[in-house]
């Protein structure tokens, strides 16, 4: 089934601080139970062997102090990936509501599944691991996409704008 890979974070004594001082809890072993978990799950993905050191040193080192650093990274990888020529840049302030955008911000919530009214609810099928036992599971991560579409994932994206 689909498992739900979040990374803990440590409480702040404040209780509220800015999304870019929350920090990673590394006395948790989530980097262990994640990583076992991609490669149980994966091992029989086409393109995992191409892809996983990539990815290992994101669940094999503790040198990431921050979530919000942990995901920046976590994207130039992926960009790099998909041979996406993109580059993430950032506010200064808050901005609460985008006029000429659309505000993607309280879209993905670990603890909701996306709600079908959303744009991508309905996304086309491809090859997934366990697909054949379980059918296509949609709105999975980007490195599922990859995983089970190698360089075809970078099309698949393509076709859906």
């Amino acid at each position: 089934g689909v498992l739900t890979l979040s990374i803990p974070i440590k409480k702040t004594i404040h209780g509220n601080c800015p999304i870019k001082d929350i920090q990673i809890d590394y006395s948790q072993h989530w980097q262990r139970m994640h990583w076992r978990a991609m490669e149980s799950v994966y091992n029989s993905a086409p393109f995992f062997l191409f892809y996983k050191d990539y990815f290992y040193p994101f669940y094999h080192q503790q040198n990431i102090k921050f979530l919000f650093d942990f995901n920046c990274l976590m994207m130039q990888v992926l960009f790099k990936l998909l041979n996406l020529n993109k580059t993430l840049s950032f506010t200064k302030d808050f901005i609460s509501e985008y006029t000429d955008k659309e505000d993607y911000r309280n879209i993905i919530n670990p603890k909701i599944r996306l709600k079908n009214s959303y744009k991508f609810a309905n996304i086309p099928s491809y090859r997934q691991v366990f697909s054949d036992r379980i059918g296509f599971q949609k709105n999975m991560s980007i490195v599922d996409l990859l995983f089970n579409e190698g360089r075809c994932a970078n099309e698949y994206l393509k076709n859906l704008f």
